[in-house]
């Protein structure tokens, strides 16, 4: 009888820990999927029917056009502008959309792409999408650490990776967004090789850009020589010298005859910051 009762003793508390387990691993999958619907903390939703944020964009692009396409002085080829958070998702979510949407012939700006977004950080970048999804929007989101290596290379590994609040290592996350493309992506994006390419850079397998450098047309060139992430704004460091490399071409010209930003200016510019 004293063993009959401790095995049962035993098995009660056999099925007692199984059930707690179950609860626990129910509990924690109802977390993750509330988790997984909610916008990230750093998220800052943009107006996009306020004046003030188109005014705000058109002033950024255009102020970074001035700086790119300034003639310098030999001994000052070197310089550099900044950027707030708020001000780049302005320009994200506004002249951004507008240039996609008039150049990208094939695939505008996706209606399921709801919203972009970036956060600026000590040394990181916080890069977020809202997407249309067919089980509701989600969020999608990476931190991202900048490095442009002595080749000129432009990387973005991932540091995290994140489904709405729910973060997880980059590496495992990256691995099931790869599998599962279809849920959070927008469908006019899954078959671009820039998707790939964003993939990659995010795995660290490859640069985001190869040459982070454009000929402006003129006979010279800027080259993207740092880009630091320092409190709240991102800096860019660039020098502007000779073009050596027997590639001139004007396309950066064009580009920026026809931007939204230039075009609802009428050539006025602001600083950007």
């Amino acid at each position: 009888m004293p063993g009959r009762l401790r095995n049962f003793g035993l098995r009660r508390w056999l099925v007692v820990g199984a059930l707690s387990l179950v609860a626990v691993f129910t509990l924690s999958a109802i977390v993750a999927y509330s988790l997984a619907e909610q916008a990230p903390t750093w998220w800052r939703t943009v107006r996009l029917d306020d004046p003030r944020t188109q005014q705000t964009a058109i002033a950024i692009e255009n102020g970074l056009w001035n700086a790119v396409f300034e003639r310098r002085e030999p001994g000052h080829e070197r310089w550099h502008v900044w950027m707030s958070a708020s001000d780049a998702n302005a320009w994200l979510n506004t002249t951004l959309r507008d240039w996609v949407a008039a150049e990208w012939d094939l695939v505008g700006w996706p209606e399921d792409l709801r919203e972009v977004q970036v956060e600026f950080m000590d040394g990181s970048i916080a890069i977020g999408l809202r997407v249309r999804t067919p089980e509701g929007e989600r969020y999608v989101s990476a931190v991202v650490e900048p490095i442009i290596d002595a080749d000129g290379a432009l990387w973005l590994p991932a540091r995290t990776v994140s489904l709405g609040r729910l973060t997880l290592p980059a590496g495992v996350l990256l691995e099931y967004l790869r599998r599962n493309r279809e849920r959070y992506l927008p469908e006019a994006l899954l078959t671009l090789p820039e998707t790939e390419s964003m993939f990659r850079a995010l795995e660290g397998r490859a640069p985001l850009v190869e040459r982070a450098s454009q000929s402006l047309g003129d006979g010279r060139r800027v080259r993207l020589i740092a880009m630091r992430p320092v409190g709240a704004r991102l800096e860019l460091w660039c020098v502007t010298s000779p073009d050596d490399t027997g590639k001139d071409d004007d396309r950066l010209q064009r580009v920026r005859a026809q931007s939204p930003a230039a075009i609802a200016s009428q050539g006025t510019a602001e600083g950007p910051g």
